[in-house]
């Protein structure tokens, strides 16, 4: 089975290191230089921009910055995109190479935006066919404006949560039967009843249920063909339990596991 490969690393100052690697300024050891002039630049640079670290200044120069870039900030983001060697050999030998390509920048191009990617380049004289895409990570106003908007609306979100959370603690405290209430509701919707059952098992009416019912203690359903269920408050502890068959479900539950046991053992007939 074959893999992508996405390789994210952020670049510092005018990453002319990299440039140099990538534009071919330096043939690494590690390239075929008969095979280098099957490289080629993907993005080509505005008028007067003449190779990859040029192009990020110039993307900075340009985005309207109103603050003055340190030196341990990013600049920009180095982006190397590529395969498993057999799938992308086959690619290159079926000729799919541009199409490739073309698919890979319109996905950065649309997530980063189009301006913010300053540099392409497909390497064709390594091992493995790759682009390296250059990113100048700028976040423009509306996108901060839209995040600070999504926080508000998450801290708005938890707040009304922690209220309601807060609510509902001191309901069970002024009336201790809805604790049991809110209990009971939980434990009807995990066994498998619908919502409209559960309102009517809430509303102290039996239902009949012709289905399975599933059990979180032995981790499976069980056959419920035609059962009757109702919910019945216990006269000592007043808590409510659910009953199966005129019995406790957690007894229900354990017969017919012992049921499912005593048919696994029975022995096979010749």
């Amino acid at each position: 089975m074959g893999f992508v490969v996405l390789h994210m690393e952020k670049a510092h100052g005018s990453d002319s290191g990299t440039t140099a690697h990538i534009e071919r300024f330096i043939i690494p050891k590690n390239a075929d230089p008969t095979r280098t002039h099957l490289n080629r630049r993907l993005i080509e640079y505005p008028d007067g921009v003449k190779d990859r670290s040029a192009a990020i200044q110039r993307r900075l120069e340009e985005a309207g910055l109103t603050r003055k870039i340190g030196s341990n900030q990013v600049r920009a983001i180095r982006i190397n995109v590529s395969g498993t060697h057999e799938d992308m050999k086959r690619i290159e030998e079926e000729g799919r190479l541009d199409e490739w390509c073309a698919d890979n920048l319109k996905y950065f191009a649309d997530t980063f935006g189009k301006e913010n990617i300053v540099a392409a380049h497909l390497h064709r004289d390594e091992q493995t066919p790759h682009i390296h895409i250059t990113l100048v990570p700028i976040v423009k106003g509306e996108r901060k404006r839209r995040k600070r908007e999504e926080q508000t609306k998450e801290a708005e979100h938890k707040k009304e949560v922690s209220r309601l959370t807060r609510l509902v603690e001191k309901l069970c405290a002024w009336f201790p039967l809805a604790k049991e209430v809110l209990r009971v509701e939980k434990l009807c919707a995990i066994v498998g009843f619908s919502m409209e059952q559960t309102r009517t098992l809430i509303a102290d009416r039996e239902v009949t249920h012709d289905s399975t019912l599933y059990s979180e203690e032995h981790g499976r359903s069980f056959t419920a063909r035609n059962v009757t269920a109702k919910i019945r408050q216990e006269s000592v502890s007043k808590r409510l339990v659910l009953y199966i068959n005129q019995t406790p479900v957690s007894e229900w539950f354990k017969e017919q596991f012992e049921r499912l046991k005593q048919s696994m053992r029975q022995p096979i007939q010749p």
